[in-house]
């Protein structure tokens, strides 16, 4: 959620707390609607005593479903998420993917990700190294810079028979320049054995100094 969105449940939570349940179900369903209402549910159930925090995801997954029942996406990625990790809902690996598999298929990155990864781990799926990377590579081609990372990676490795060097160059790179560190070093391998392009020293080490320098920009652990 964005700033504006954040502020609008604050201000929601703040009216809970003068005029009641009924005024926050009034504020939120005006401004947000039926996700809104499972918003504060959730943003309630992170604050609140343990006894009173699995009402509060029981209700935010129910919002969330009739909203996703009629076609909303993020809702629909709301209720996958909420079976992957039994938040409101007992863990159910294979209801998380049907409501992810609709999340992802409407143009859900998030979804498209979470998708892939059951598709290598085999969580509420047969594992299928092919689903997986077709996963993210629509995630890829919606400009998120982890799956252009992977999508590289996948076909630099070979990962479900797809080794193809010279798409392992254009997603690494493409990935790499929007400064993911995974990629980078992908880079710098490239180039270091020559995957599909003359090996080139030079190159390897300036990817190779790119993530270090990176590297050194993060935050510490």
């Amino acid at each position: 959620m964005g700033v504006k969105s954040m502020v609008k449940i604050k201000n929601a939570l703040t009216l809970t707390a003068v005029g009641g349940v009924w005024l926050y179900m009034v504020y939120v369903l005006v401004f947000w609607g039926p996700m809104g209402v499972g918003y504060w549910h959730y943003m309630v159930a992170m604050t609140t005593p343990q006894d009173q925090k699995k009402e509060h995801l029981r209700q935010s997954v129910e919002w969330w479903r009739w909203a996703a029942e009629r076609g909303n996406v993020l809702a629909m990625y709301q209720v996958g998420l909420a079976y992957q990790k039994g938040e409101g809902v007992e863990q159910d690996p294979q209801q998380a993917v049907t409501w992810l598999r609709r999340a992802g298929d409407e143009g859900n990155v998030p979804a498209m990700i979470l998708m892939a990864d059951a598709y290598y781990t085999g969580d509420g799926v047969e594992t299928d190294p092919r689903q997986a990377v077709a996963w993210l590579l629509q995630a890829a081609e919606q400009e998120d810079t982890e799956a252009m990372y992977r999508v590289g990676d996948a076909y630099r490795i070979g990962y479900g028979g797809t080794k193809d060097y010279s798409k392992a160059l254009y997603w690494s790179r493409r990935a790499a320049d929007k400064g993911n560190y995974g990629a980078m070093l992908n880079m710098e391998r490239i180039y270091e054995e020559g995957l599909g392009v003359p090996k080139d020293k030079k190159l390897a080490k300036e990817w190779h100094d790119k993530a270090k320098q990176l590297e050194h920009s993060l935050p510490q652990q």
